[in-house]
């Protein structure tokens, strides 16, 4: 062998023993596996919730291993990051964590990315990872006052609805003769001082509960989008409210999602109803075009109060005093799209003059406002909410101007 050769050979050595040394030492297959805990599975609006995983290795030791979560989309990652590098010996185990927020709807997680290396980054391996779980965020509300309904029928049980019929409760019914047990500071001591043999004692009118059944408008032709803001979600947003005030009263409330299809929460009490209209919610979409004609009213308890969720576009006026006519008694909550649109205009550059938005706007509203009346005159209470109002305020202005229903409409179920 030449001198020359030689000095070739000492040259190529250090490389084939690096090559070789990366090669024993580089990573074998993988045996790992991946563990994900989430704080809270259903969560409010504006909640910060932290994602863990746990990494596992059952093979041999990694000596560089990065693990990178794949989020679904909604989630703004608030602290800490789904992107992991470090080291893991055979048998032990890493920990990822970080925290997010999430936008209201349905996120489902379902793997994270895995990249292994040498020590010397020559050689790596890849796999990915089932880590599947789910994160339900639930819509925002606002804070309701009781809202007056009178419908037609009520239960046998306690609660704020007054059912046209003797019973305990604060608003005066009628005056009878005084009968054994009665108490005495309810008599009548003004009627009774003009008999002389008899006593008459005050009635007040019994308070009970109602079936309460929300419609959440979820046509896409019945909605307005611009840009990243949509008028649906602000349906959402009175549709939770409206089951929170109404569960809160001890009512019997149920949801249904209309669109091409649609989705329904069956009728019940408390917080487990709470969450299942809540979890309904959060994953409510806008459909395809569909006439409230279809809506499927052979799913609602016969006299109970409707109240349904939409901007309100032609043709469905008719719909709804129909609905009204057959027994119900319907209650529209109606996100103003006229305002809603005029509002995003105002605040975003355009090319339209305001000469030109004004005049649109006032035919549009005369327009709307011909269907209200229209409503209105049926005996269909009617909110009509602009979304720069506080919700609250828009439901107690529009239903204190309500005449209530006479005591001989209601039943006692």
């Amino acid at each position: 062998m030449s001198f020359q050769s030689r000095n070739v050979l000492l040259l190529v050595l250090p490389i084939v023993v690096y090559l070789g040394a990366s090669l024993l030492a580089g990573p074998k297959v993988l045996k790992l596996q991946v563990q994900r805990e989430i704080d809270e599975i259903h969560v409010g609006p504006n909640t910060t919730v932290e994602i863990r995983l746990i990494i596992s290795n059952y093979g041999s030791d990694l000596e560089e291993i990065q693990m990178e979560d794949i989020c679904p989309p909604g989630l703004e990652i608030v602290d800490g990051s789904p992107i992991m590098l470090g080291t893991l010996p055979a048998g032990e185990t890493l920990k990822l964590h970080y925290q997010v927020r999430a936008n209201r709807g349905w996120h489902d997680f379902t793997k994270i990315r895995i990249t292994a290396r040498d020590y010397l980054g020559l050689f790596h391996r890849k796999t990915v990872l089932q880590a599947p779980g789910k994160l339900f965020s639930f819509p925002e509300t606002s804070k309701l006052r009781r809202i007056p309904i009178r419908p037609r029928q009520t239960h046998g049980f306690a609660g704020p609805i007054p059912a046209g019929c003797p019973g305990s409760g604060i608003d005066f019914f009628g005056v009878r003769e005084y009968r054994l047990g009665d108490p005495r500071n309810h008599i009548n001591w003004r009627l009774s001082a003009r008999k002389t043999s008899r006593f008459f004692t005050n009635e007040f009118e019994a308070e009970r509960i109602a079936d309460v059944v929300l419609i959440l408008d979820a046509r896409r032709a019945a909605n307005v989008s611009v840009e990243n803001r949509s008028l649906f979600e602000y349906a959402i947003r009175a549709s939770a409210s409206l089951a929170e005030v109404f569960l809160s009263d001890g009512n019997r409330v149920g949801l249904l999602i209309f669109g091409k299809d649609y989705g329904s929460t069956f009728p019940g009490y408390g917080r487990v109803q709470r969450e299942k209209i809540m979890l309904a919610l959060s994953q409510a979409q806008e459909l395809g075009f569909r006439s409230l004609d279809f809506v499927p009213t052979h799913l609602f308890p016969s006299n109970s109060q409707i109240v349904i969720i939409s901007p309100l576009i032609e043709g469905d006026p008719q719909v709804l005093i129909r609905l009204r006519a057959r027994g119900y008694q319907v209650l529209l909550v109606s996100p103003n799209p006229i305002a809603f649109e005029k509002l995003l205009l105002d605040s975003s550059p355009h090319q339209l003059s305001s000469k030109s938005i004004n005049i649109g706007t006032r035919i549009a509203h005369l327009e709307r406002k011909l269907m209200i009346g229209k409503l209105q005159q049926a005996g269909i209470q009617v909110v009509d909410w602009s979304i720069d109002q506080d919700l609250n305020q828009a439901i107690q202005v529009a239903t204190c101007r309500l005449l209530q229903p006479s005591h001989q409409n209601l039943k006692r179920a």
